[in-house]
């Protein structure tokens, strides 16, 4: 897929991210200290975003940095990762070329991720991951850029510490893998079960934003104005429930494929829509669409931002597009708290 080749992970701040470091670093009475702690909260809360972007799972209540008694008197940016230990998440500043390890980062720490900030904080860059530190008389105090390791180390390392838990407990039952949605086989005519038009889907509702909006040539779309422009691909839709409960926390997400012309270096393009089912207006604020490679990785776009979109109070559909070439695997994730949905798909 397009776009997967830059090396540093940019994650956006949500709402919720800036919510909570305002709410902890208001209760901060030195202004320093509650400069410290808005800017760990923030790197705590992009780590646990990209974490559950590929379904590793995070408990941010059970933190040091997350407990007012402690942020004041603490300089840490913990994560517990649940039956493993605790990722510390540091802050780094623009223009720095270390990481700063306070002295209480450096016991109970299964690693560390460098979180880069910009001059505005409306994202982060994740640098990478750098494994616990061993103990020792004189214990680092900074770490270089340069030590950390690529994401995809620290998604081994936590897949090995929760597989040596995992040794001693009872064996779980594994459920059956899904199967890949063929959008190949779609421009045949031939849809897998539970895939429908949009007209048994929805009956007579058909909403202008089942028509493309905005510019079909940029790889992530969110809501726009409306375009009349006629589809010329292959759409289905299937009823997604999020929580099982479908009239209160549904959504149906709608997948177009569309040939380009043999002369593009993409053979296909996709349109991905996540909308209200017919009994709702509006989706649930803070459903998550998000696109992953058949790793379960982020797909990046040109920027290193993932192709990834959440909806707001009053959206009645949100939708990404993405380009790929034939055979080529990915996965789309529906996420609204703590519930998450996944459908594969191959081109």
């Amino acid at each position: 897929m397009n776009s997967t080749h830059t090396p540093l992970l940019t994650v956006p701040l949500s709402h919720d991210a800036h919510t909570w470091a305002r709410k902890f670093a208001a209760e901060q009475i030195n202004p320093h200290h509650g400069k410290r702690v808005y800017l760990n909260t923030l790197a705590v809360y992009a780590v646990h975003t990209y974490l559950r972007w590929i379904r590793i799972a995070t408990d941010l209540s059970q933190g040091d940095s997350w407990q007012l008694h402690l942020q004041a008197v603490l300089d840490v940016a913990d994560l517990v990762i649940p039956n493993v230990g605790k990722l510390e998440c540091r802050p780094i500043l623009p223009e720095t070329s270390v990481c700063h390890l306070p002295p209480e980062t450096l016991d109970q720490r299964i690693g560390y991720v460098g979180v880069q900030f910009q001059t505005q904080l409306d994202a982060v860059q994740l640098l990478g991951f750098v494994p616990a530190i061993a103990p020792s008389p004189s214990p680092p105090t900074q770490l270089p850029l340069t030590e950390f390791q690529a994401l995809a180390n620290l998604v081994a390392h936590l897949h090995h510490l929760q597989s040596i838990q995992a040794t001693s407990a009872p064996e779980p039952r594994i459920a059956a893998p899904t199967v890949s949605v063929n959008l190949g086989q779609w421009l045949q005519n031939q849809f897998e079960v539970g895939w429908q038009t949009l007209e048994d889907l929805f009956g007579g509702d058909l909403r202008p934003g089942f028509n493309f909006r905005g510019d079909r040539s940029s790889p992530a779309l969110a809501s726009s104005e409306a375009s009349l422009e006629p589809s010329t691909g292959v759409r289905r839709g299937k009823l997604i429930e999020l929580g099982g409960q479908p009239t209160a926390h549904g959504a149906a997400l709608v997948v177009e494929v569309t040939p380009l012309p043999e002369t593009s270096e993409m053979k296909h393009e996709v349109l991905l829509q996540v909308h209200p089912t017919r009994e709702q207006r509006f989706l649930p604020p803070n459903l998550q669409l998000i696109v992953l490679d058949a790793a379960n990785q982020p797909v990046l776009d040109a920027s290193g931002t993932p192709l990834a979109v959440h909806s707001h109070q009053t959206d009645n559909f949100i939708q990404l597009l993405l380009r790929g070439q034939t055979g080529e695997q990915f996965h789309v994730r529906l996420v609204l708290g703590n519930v998450s949905v996944t459908e594969k798909f191959v081109i």
